[in-house]
């Protein structure tokens, strides 16, 4: 089951939690896999020359929450670009107090039930990024 640590991406193996020296200075990187895969002949330019091709270390994107209040709304979108779907966090109705997540699509300008976002969403507290779909398999 993959899981997901949150942490600053390190520049190199020498800044890296996993890298590891072996009693005899070999250096080893514990992210790789079961047994390790060997870093460097044990030099330190090679340690902190950069991250290796090989890192199974990945960015994550963003997966917090933009307040709308606060004036952090999306990026504006460039010319000829689609409305880009957002997941939000939204009031459900104008006398109730209760908040319901939804999605919508920013135009640049507004959130819309649609690309063109004619039809406008109120309400909207937060937004977010979307998660990436599912890729299990299809039974």
């Amino acid at each position: 089951m993959p899981v997901q640590i949150d942490m600053e991406m390190p520049r190199s193996c020498g800044d890296c939690r996993f890298c590891r020296t072996e009693v005899f200075g070999c250096v080893y990187c514990d992210a790789y896999g079961n047994y390790g895969k060997e870093i460097s002949p044990c030099t330190k330019l090679q340690l902190f020359a950069g991250r290796k091709d090989w890192c199974p270390l990945v960015e994550t994107e963003d997966r917090t929450w933009h307040v709308v209040a606060e004036g952090d709304l999306p990026p504006k979108l460039k010319d000829g670009k689609r409305a880009k779907t957002y997941l939000i966090t939204k009031q459900n109705g104008r006398n109730d107090t209760r908040k319901s997540i939804d999605f919508a699509f920013w135009n640049g300008e507004a959130f819309g039930r649609e690309r063109k976002c004619n039809i406008g969403v109120s309400g909207v507290f937060a937004w977010r990024e979307l998660p990436e779909p599912w890729e299990g398999a299809v039974k």
